[in-house]
């Protein structure tokens, strides 16, 4: 068994396939969905109406677009 910082929040976990503890596992379904659930009702929103909208950085927003 493998100890590992959460990717997100850094907490130390039980190395798991993903890099998010389940916490942030979790926050990352929701926030995921939502922006899924923006572009799907706005083909033609940008990168930066889906950072308005949902307050996300760009960042996070392009990881979960990645993934």
């Amino acid at each position: 068994m493998e100890l590992v910082n959460c990717g997100r929040c850094g907490k130390l976990q039980v190395q798991r396939p993903d890099t998010l503890c389940k916490e942030c596992q979790q926050i990352y379904v929701a926030e995921a969905q939502i922006v899924k659930n923006y572009i799907k009702s706005n083909p033609g929103a940008t990168i930066m109406d889906v950072v308005q909208f949902t307050g996300y950085p760009m960042r996070r927003i392009n990881e979960i677009l990645e993934r």
